[in-house]
């Protein structure tokens, strides 16, 4: 139950932050402006986070090369994802971009996950992954 309010949580934050892009940053500055300023926010917050937790910075010692190079090719993608999401939000209502990227994020995971590290679907989450593509397809059909 502690996940579900968590996630919960988490998903209301983040349609709080989109909710800010689209209908005021978004409007100011363009989607890779937007980096140029919270990349430094980020950074900071990242740094003072680590060092309440752990009170101390030992865990950039243990980051390995593969590692690192894991990490960059993860912020890569984000950084690309997200540009693309704000170009979106910049050209249509939030709902329509939201219901087509966030479901889709869903099942992509789903399906990288158990084409590149075998992870498996019992039958109840295939059902659902089904219902979530015939979900969007029926939001989006007549979206013009």
């Amino acid at each position: 139950m502690n996940d579900l309010l968590l996630g919960l949580s988490a998903a209301l934050i983040w349609s709080i932050s989109t909710v800010i892009d689209k209908n005021y940053v978004l409007k100011k500055y363009k989607a890779y402006e937007l980096f140029l300023f919270r990349s430094p926010i980020f950074f900071i917050l990242g740094l003072l986070t680590t060092l309440y937790i752990h009170n101390h910075l030992k865990v950039f010692t243990r980051i390995t090369p593969g590692d690192y190079s894991y990490m960059v090719g993860s912020v890569f993608f984000n950084f690309i994802a997200l540009l693309v999401f704000w170009h979106l939000l910049t050209k249509n209502d939030s709902h329509y971009t939201l219901s087509i990227v966030q479901p889709m994020y869903i099942c992509f995971v789903i399906i990288l996950s158990y084409l590149f590290f075998n992870e498996k679907m019992n039958y109840k989450q295939f059902i659902g992954f089904i219902l979530v593509l015939l979900g969007i397809t029926m939001v989006n059909v007549n979206k013009n």
